[in-house]
């Protein structure tokens, strides 16, 4: 299944937030992350899609290595001008640090 990263990373960020002010959502979603998500999107996923779910807290911090594109790892021209325009890539309302 080919990941549109950038409706990925909008996702996450409302799933985030919804978590954060919906208690029920956040324990259905801590229980059975696909069914959660399902029931968000009001559509199902394919079987071969596989929802982990991980929490960040004090002790905790949780690092994602995305797929890398292509064959090569190198972006199409296409792909570049869709990430492109600067920034340096957190997506999150925490306090980050840049490295």
């Amino acid at each position: 299944m080919a990941l549109n990263y950038d409706a990925v990373r909008k996702l996450k960020t409302q799933i985030a937030a919804k978590a954060w002010g919906d208690s029920q959502f956040r324990a259905e979603l801590e229980k059975n992350p696909k069914a959660a998500m399902e029931k968000l999107l009001g559509q199902s996923l394919p079987p071969e899609v596989e929802i982990k779910l991980a929490v960040d807290d004090p002790n905790t911090l949780n690092i994602v290595i995305p797929e890398k594109i292509g064959a090569t790892g190198e972006l199409s021209e296409d792909e570049l001008a869709s990430v492109s325009g600067g920034g340096w890539g957190c997506f999150c309302f925490c306090d980050c640090i840049h490295i």
